[in-house]
């Protein structure tokens, strides 16, 4: 099974479509800034940031995770073949179980190498680059999540072209405004962010242990909701 799941990814307007959208587009925009002249430079930063480098590999991660990413078109490929394997003695988790690592893996490499080049264009210290790469992981864990179970309940069977897939519940304006509106909540929310830690440097610990327990209790609250709509359901 494992080996069929690889053989999904040989779909070649898909390969193009998943360069252009999660590789291309970010890496043209990292570099216009931290290629520009105007760099900044992040080397002076102290351990105060690590909070506020987590949520922003965490915000560029989910803005990065859309319809249009591997992970949330994963169960359409199988196309008339779901059927077939849904017929099949194999428990239906184990199976998506299996499907959906294989897109949070690919898709954490691709956000891994895209934070990975800000930090090292910003010459940040080495522990917000680990800081940044986590918050990379787990909000492609978290994204992730949401368009995979959206893939399982738009799925297409009889799908001629990758575009038909990317366009499902919304379309295009639906992808652009999600993406605008989660750019502007992620933008916010570090902003917000970066000016209690400048302005607070003193209880900057204090204020990082606050934010980092409400993610958990969000991030807690966003997978047992998936779980028991999702998970649990396929059990």
């Amino acid at each position: 099974m494992r080996t069929y799941q690889f053989q999904l990814l040989k779909e070649p307007s898909l390969t193009l479509q998943l360069f252009t959208n999660s590789i291309l587009l970010p890496l043209i925009l990292v570099g216009t800034v931290f290629f520009s002249g105007t760099a900044p430079n992040f080397s002076r930063l102290s351990l105060n940031w690590l909070g506020v480098w987590f949520v922003s590999g965490m915000a560029g991660a989910i803005v990065n995770v859309n319809q249009t990413s591997l992970v949330g078109n994963l169960i359409s490929l199988d196309k008339m073949n779901f059927d077939f394997v849904r017929a099949l003695p194999i428990p239906m988790s184990r199976y998506l179980r299996q499907k959906f690592y294989l897109g949070y893996w690919f898709q954490v490499m691709i956000n891994g190498v895209m934070v990975l080049v800000v930090g090292i264009a910003g010459r940040a210290p080495l522990a917000l680059d680990l800081a940044l790469i986590l918050g990379a992981a787990w909000g492609t864990y978290l994204a992730a999540q949401h368009y995979f179970k959206r893939d399982y309940q738009l799925r297409l069977t009889n799908w001629t072209n990758v575009t038909q897939l990317f366009n499902r519940g919304g379309g295009n304006l639906g992808l652009m405004l999600n993406l605008l509106a989660c750019s502007i909540v992620g933008v916010l929310t570090i902003v917000i962010y970066s000016v209690l830690i400048q302005l607070f440097a003193a209880a900057a610990m204090l204020i990082n242990i606050i934010v980092l327990v409400g993610v958990g209790i969000i991030s807690a609250g966003l997978v047992w909701h998936y779980y028991k709509t999702f998970w649990q359901q396929l059990d």
